[in-house]
């Protein structure tokens, strides 16, 4: 009797458990079908709200086909002599997998897409799934940025600009530390017999430089050579040159006339005004580094933060001086101290400045193709590009032109 008991217990036991597991595994393929059901509507979701699914290839010798969009970058490779392909060899990038092209055929297969933020087309081309669109730019915006995004919200994965919290950051130059400091002695100051230099070919601008360069001109001589200035062939024997009304360009490329005028100004200038257009956070013009290689001292005016460039007492900022009249009367001290002035040359002894003012220079290439090539998963779109770029770069208007003193 007692064996036919355990017996009826066991295959209760036994049935019971039979059953539970019957439903649990029931309870876990429902709950399994919920969560592949709702992990699609999420990825839906995700898609439409600016996500791009990207798989690396597995084939190690693939490489990522980019496409640069637009004349802005024809003209620049054809200004670099690079043509379509592997240019980035031409950087010694640790990562190479990725070839160039301005040719708008091969829209279809490229992995990324490179637009010029500032000359957008009016509309975008049509985007595919595994597209990455790039927003790039060298320069600040245009004034009318936020009408020319208005057909491009949602659009695009990166930016890559000279913003610092951009997606890749480049510089349009920067300072490097000598491996080996020099002991060189300067005696620049004092062998020159002029003070102040100007090339300006922007005769209005949003900073309003050229009003500030007319108050200081009030307090110290100021020479300002180009189309705006009062010598167009960086030659002061010859004065002005007008013809019908109009100056005279000398040269039909006017890098190269820039290029001739600074080596004359390096010859006999102490300060070359270098002011920016636009007074834009972060934004510091290649031609500050320019000036910095030559034997002549900046005097910067920009919006960005100078103070956080690497070698320190390499130019004068105007944000140091309250007015013009106080930054000419800094300048009249150095025209009248040459060993003064001269410190402003001594931290060439531990720096080197290098500028990169070609469209095709830099480690921000390197870094675009390595991020590429790593890429998984899903990525971002940028939902509030407009305010980022067109409202929130932070271009202030000049505070330092009507001040009492």
């Amino acid at each position: 009797m007692k064996t036919f008991v355990s017996f009826r217990v066991c295959f209760w036991i036994l049935g019971t458990w039979v059953v539970v597991s019957v439903i649990l595994i029931a309870w876990s393929l429902t709950e399994f079908t919920k969560y592949s059901t709702n992990s699609e509507l999420q990825d839906q979701g995700r898609l439409q709200h600016g996500e791009v699914d990207e798989t690396p290839d597995p084939n190690k010798n693939y490489k990522k086909i980019i496409l640069l969009w637009g004349e802005t970058f024809k003209k620049a490779m054809q200004l670099a002599n690079l043509r379509n392909g592997d240019f980035l060899d031409n950087f010694k990038c640790k990562s190479t997998s990725c070839e160039f092209t301005t040719d708008k055929s091969v829209l279809e297969n490229a992995n990324a897409v490179i637009f010029d933020g500032n000359n957008l087309p009016e509309s975008p081309p049509a985007k595919k799934k595994h597209h990455v669109w790039i927003f790039y730019s060298n320069e600040p915006p245009k004034r009318n940025a936020r009408d020319n995004l208005k057909n491009w919200r949602n659009a695009f994965n990166l930016t890559m600009t000279y913003k610092r919290d951009s997606n890749i950051r480049f510089r349009l130059g920067n300072f490097t530390r000598r491996r080996q400091s020099l002991s060189k002695k300067y005696n620049s100051c004092g062998s020159k017999k002029r003070s102040v230099a100007w090339i300006n070919d922007d005769c209005v601008t949003q900073s309003k430089r050229e009003e500030y360069v007319k108050q200081l001109q009030k307090h110290i001589k100021v020479d300002i050579f180009g189309k705006c200035g009062d010598y167009l062939n960086c030659s002061l024997s010859h004065g002005r040159q007008q013809k019908n009304g109009q100056h005279i360009d000398f040269s039909n490329d006017d890098r190269e006339r820039t290029q001739t005028c600074m080596q004359h100004i390096e010859q006999h200038y102490r300060f070359y005004l270098s002011f920016e257009e636009q007074l834009c956070q972060d934004y510091v013009a290649p031609e500050l580094f320019e000036t910095l290689q030559q034997d002549v001292i900046p005097v910067i005016r920009s919006g960005a933060n100078l103070n956080a460039l690497d070698a320190p007492y390499s130019f004068i900022n105007t944000k140091d001086f309250k007015t013009p009249a106080r930054l000419a009367k800094y300048l009249n001290f150095l025209d009248k101290n040459p060993r003064k002035c001269d410190q402003y040359f001594e931290w060439k002894n531990k720096y080197i400045a290098t500028a990169n003012r070609a469209m095709f220079s830099g480690a921000h290439w390197c870094e675009l193709c390595a991020k590429l090539n790593q890429a998984h998963g899903r990525r971002t779109f940028h939902t509030t590009l407009e305010n980022w770029w067109a409202h929130n770069t932070n271009c202030r208007d000049p505070d330092d032109l009507y001040v009492l003193i």
